[in-house]
């Protein structure tokens, strides 16, 4: 749990509290580790949230040690995770346009539509869907104030690609972005 800990840490440019660590990977329904040789590079963490009749694989964090980016390591760890929990819907929650990113091409990759979509257009049944599990997520499925706080110490700026989908994200305040993606 340490070793996790440390590597959020890193990978946020700033101090996680442990206990906010060991909370996220104690409630998890599923823990992927990557590690090189001994060490941990990367991890993972996944919730199974029943929705109606079916389940929600929902993604919470995960994570690449600074010195293995641009390796595809992210994509093989969302692999995994999506491939560990079959699901017809995934979901998460961020601030992040990397992740953003991340999870398009997840969806793309395993033939889920994303909501909101590059556009900025949301599904009515993801919303529904988004709004499951957080009942304040607005009708752009942005939640207000989500974290209390910006996560990272130097969020990534929105690109082109993400522009439309974070125009009224507030990082500063605390705001986060649900994703969703519903298998075609």
């Amino acid at each position: 749990i340490i070793d996790l800990n440390h590597l959020t840490a890193k990978c946020f440019e700033k101090a996680v509290p442990l206990d906010e660590t060991i909370e996220r990977v104690g409630e998890a329904d599923l823990l992927v580790i990557l590690k090189s040789d001994i060490k941990i590079i990367g991890y993972g963490t996944n919730n199974i949230i029943p929705f109606e009749t079916n389940e929600i694989n929902y993604f919470g964090s995960g994570f690449i040690d600074l010195n293995f980016r641009g390796q595809g390591l992210y994509h093989l760890l969302n692999q995994k995770r999506i491939t560990c929990i079959d699901s017809k819907y995934i979901m998460t929650r961020t601030q992040n346009p990397k992740v953003m990113h991340g999870f398009n091409h997840l969806c793309q990759s395993f033939n889920y539509s994303m909501n909101p979509s590059i556009e900025g257009i949301i599904d009515s049944f993801a919303l529904k869907v988004a709004k499951s599990q957080y009942q304040d997520c607005n009708d752009q499925m942005i939640c207000k104030n989500a974290y209390g706080r910006e996560l990272m110490a130097n969020t990534p700026k929105p690109t082109d690609f993400t522009k439309h989908m974070v125009k009224d994200l507030d990082v500063d305040n605390g705001d986060a972005i649900v994703l969703v993606g519903i298998k075609q």
